[in-house]
């Protein structure tokens, strides 16, 4: 899936934003909120869990992908 405009046909548009998934709309979501803390960077277990305690509020961390489309419409 191309980043932002195409540049050939002109007709598409991709985002890419950060945003908070629902734990229940990703797979294994249990999983990944159980190894977030390994992705951050070293600080002691106690910050760690409170920073992941602090996100996981919100929903979890993903990358939202759209692609807007314009289709030409003709009038009768």
């Amino acid at each position: 899936m191309p980043g932002g405009d195409d540049g050939e046909s002109g007709t598409g548009h991709a985002r890419f934003a950060p945003a908070f998934g629902l734990h229940t709309d990703i797979p294994g979501a249990g999983d990944l909120a159980r190894r977030l803390p390994e992705i951050l960077p070293s600080i002691s277990p106690q910050e760690s869990a409170r920073i992941v305690s602090q996100v996981l509020e919100l929903g979890y961390p993903v990358l939202e992908v759209s692609l807007q489309e314009r289709f030409p419409v003709t009038l009768d």
